[in-house]
C-alpha cells in the first residue's frame, strides 16, 4: 500500500509540471548539443555555465543539455582540451543550438597518479583519460582500468571480471550505447570485449543508481560509443602484443551522416597452432584466440532528430586437432578428432533520438543481443574409407530482444526528470545436447521470459549545495511457470560541504531475475544464464 501511495504521488507531482508555461520574467531556456568542430563527435560531460546568474549544467550521454538562463546574458561552454565558446542571448524565446568547440593547443606531459572517486554516485571516465593509464599491449582495457577505483576488485589476478562491493561478476549491468551486453570478456578474462578505439565515455554506478537502470544488483557500467568523423575519411592500423586492430571512420554520401568500423584479431591462435606442430605433440594441434568487430552508423537529418545503427560481433574460440596414424596387419589407419569450443556475443540495435521541445528529449532503442556457448566434438577413423565414430554438440545460449523508451524533461530550473518504459523478451537455452551415438532425440531445454518495466526518476538541485534524487521503478517478470512483480524505490541526497567534501546518503531496492549459474573466470568458458 505504501508503494502505491508513493508511486501515485511521484506521477501526479511530476506530470503537473511537465507542460506548464515556465518562462519567468527575464528568462529563456536554451538547449542543444555540444560537438567537436573538426570531427562532429559529441562531447559528453561538457560544462555549460551562465555568466549572468552562475547557473549551469553539463551535456549528457547524448551530448545534449537544457537549462534556464537570465536575459540578456551569456552562456560559456567548455570542455577539457578545447577552447571555450560563448553564446549571447537577449530574446525571451526557447532556443535550440548546436555548439561546436575547437580543439585547443595540445598539452605537454601529463602524469596520472590514479583515478579518484568523484563526490557523487557516478564515476565518469573519458577515453582520453584511460589512454594515459599504463596498460599491457599498449592499449587500455576498460574493465581493468575500473579496478583502480575503490570498492572494485578483480575476480582473480589478471582478470577483467569485476567484483563490486562484494558482489559477483553476474551482478553487473553492462550497457553499450544503451544496449545490454551479456558476456564481457576475452581470453578468459584477460581482456574485455570493449574496444577502446570506439569508446567515447564510460559512466560507472557503484550504488544509488537512478530508476532507469535495473536488472542487476551490484553496479551499472554505461558505455557510450563514438559516432565517427563527419568531415573526412581516415583510418588506423595497430599491432599490439596480443592482437592486430584497425579503425576506419568518416562521412557517407548521406548528408550529415558518419560511420565508424573497428576490429581486433588475436595473433595467438596461428602462433599456437604453428608452435604445437613444430614441437610435435603426438599429432595434437592447439589454437586459441578471439576476434571482435564493431560498427556504427549515425545520421542527423535535422537539428531535432538523429538515427543510430549499431552492430557488434565477437567470439573466443579454442580448437584442438588430433591426427593419430597407425598400421594394423599391413592396413593403414588414421584416427581424426576435432574439438572446438566457441563463445561470444551478437548485438544489433537501432536508436532514434528526438528533441520534442527545448525542455523534452526522447530516446527510443530497439535491440537484439545474443550470447552463446557452443562445444563441438567430432571423432572418425579412416582406413580405406572414412568411418564416423561420433559427433557431439553442446549449446547454451540466452537472447534478449528489448525495447527501451526514455523521456528526459527539464521541468523547472532546479528540477528534471526521467520517465520511461522498458520491455525485454528473453529466450534461454541453458542446455542443448546432441550425440550421434545415443539412440535418442537431441535434448533441448528452453525457458522463455518477459520482463517489462516502468520508471520515474526525479532530480532536484536545491541551491548550490544540495542535490537529491527520488525515483521509483516497477518491474514485472513472467515465465510459463510463474509471474512476479516488484516495486523498487530509489532515493539519494548529496550535501556539498566544500569543493572536495560531501555527505551522501542513498537507499535503493533492486531486483535481479537473471542469474549467472557459474563462472570460474577460466580460459575454457563455462558461463550459463538462467531465469
Amino acid at each position: 500500500m505504501k508503494f502505491k501511495i508513493v508511486f501515485r504521488f511521484l506521477m501526479v507531482a511530476s506530470l503537473l509540471f511537465i507542460f506548464p508555461a515556465m518562462h519567468g520574467q527575464g528568462q529563456t531556456r536554451i538547449s542543444g548539443f555540444v560537438r567537436d568542430q573538426q570531427t562532429g563527435e559529441l562531447l559528453i560531460g561538457a560544462n555549460i555555465l551562465s555568466t549572468s546568474d552562475k547557473g549551469g549544467t553539463s551535456s549528457d550521454n547524448n551530448g545534449y543539455f537544457s537549462f534556464v538562463v537570465r536575459i540578456p546574458g551569456t552562456v560559456k561552454i567548455s570542455y577539457v582540451g578545447y577552447k571555450p565558446a560563448e553564446v549571447a542571448f537577449s530574446v525571451p524565446k526557447d532556443t535550440l543550438i548546436d555548439v561546436a568547440l575547437v580543439p585547443g593547443e595540445e598539452l605537454g606531459e601529463v602524469v596520472v597518479k590514479g583515478l579518484r572517486t568523484p563526490i557523487n554516485n557516478v564515476s565518469t571516465l573519458r577515453i582520453s583519460e584511460l589512454r594515459q593509464l599504463p596498460s599491457l599491449g599498449g592499449k587500455p582495457d576498460v574493465l581493468k582500468s575500473m579496478q583502480l577505483l575503490p570498492g572494485i576488485q578483480a575476480q582473480n589476478e589478471g582478470s577483467s571480471l569485476l567484483l563490486v562491493r562484494g558482489g559477483d561478476p553476474g551482478q553487473n549491468l553492462y550497457l553499450f550505447d544503451n544496449v545490454p551486453v551479456i558476456y564481457v570478456n576475452h581470453l578468459g578474462g584477460f581482456m574485455s570485449v570493449f574496444n577502446p578505439d570506439i569508446i567515447n565515455s564510460i559512466d560507472l554506478y557503484k550504488g544509488g543508481f537512478p530508476a532507469r537502470f535495473g536488472g542487476r544488483v551490484s553496479s551499472v557500467v554505461d558505455i557510450t560509443q563514438r559516432e565517427g568523423d563527419r568531415t573526412s575519411l581516415k583510418g588506423s592500423l595497430s599491432l599490439g602484443v596480443t592482437d592486430l586492430s584497425f579503425t576506419v571512420e568518416g562521412p557517407t554520401k548521406l548528408k550529415n551522416s558518419s560511420f565508424i568500423l573497428t576490429g581486433r584479431k588475436t595473433l595467438t591462435d596461428p602462433l599456437m597452432a604453428t608452435v604445437t606442430r613444430i614441437i610435435d605433440m603426438n599429432g595434437l594441434v592447439v589454437a586459441y584466440g578471439f576476434h571482435d568487430l564493431n560498427g556504427k552508423f549515425t545520421w542527423k537529418p535535422d537539428e531535432r532528430n538523429s538515427f543510430h545503427l549499431n552492430l557488434y560481433q565477437g567470439d573466443d574460440y579454442l580448437n584442438y586437432w588430433s591426427v593419430q596414424k597407425s598400421e594394423k596387419g599391413g592396413a593403414k589407419e588414421t584416427q581424426n578428432s576435432h574439438l572446438k569450443n566457441a563463445w561470444g556475443n551478437w548485438l544489433a540495435s537501432a536508436r532514434w533520438n528526438h528533441v520534442i521541445s527545448p525542455r523534452i528529449f526522447m530516446t527510443n532503442t530497439l535491440s537484439y543481443t545474443r550470447y552463446r556457448l557452443n562445444l563441438f566434438q567430432n571423432y572418425s577413423i579412416t582406413d580405406s574409407i572414412k568411418h564416423p565414430v561420433f559427433d557431439r554438440n553442446y549449446l547454451s545460449s540466452v537472447a534478449d530482444l528489448s525495447l527501451r523508451s526514455n523521456l528526459k524533461v527539464q521541468v523547472l530550473k532546479w528540477w528534471s526528470l526521467d520517465a520511461g518504459l522498458q520491455a525485454s523478451y528473453l529466450d534461454h537455452i541453458p542446455n542443448s545436447y546432441y550425440q550421434s551415438t545415443l539412440e535418442q532425440q537431441p535434448v533441448v531445454e528452453r525457458l522463455r521470459a518477459f520482463e517489462p518495466a516502468l520508471y520515474l526518476d526525479n532530480k532536484f538541485s536545491l541551491g548550490s549545495r544540495i542535490e537529491a534524487n527520488l525515483g521509483l521503478r516497477w518491474v514485472g517478470y513472467h515465465t510459463k511457470r510463474f509471474s512476479s512483480m516488484s516495486l523498487e524505490p530509489r532515493a539519494r541526497i548529496n550535501l556539498t560541504l566544500a569543493p572536495d567534501q560531501q555527505l551522501s546518503a542513498s537507499y535503493q531496492r533492486v531486483t535481479q531475475n537473471e542469474q549467472l549459474l557459474f563462472t570460474a573466470g577460466s580460459v575454457m568458458n563455462n558461463e550459463v544464464w538462467v531465469p
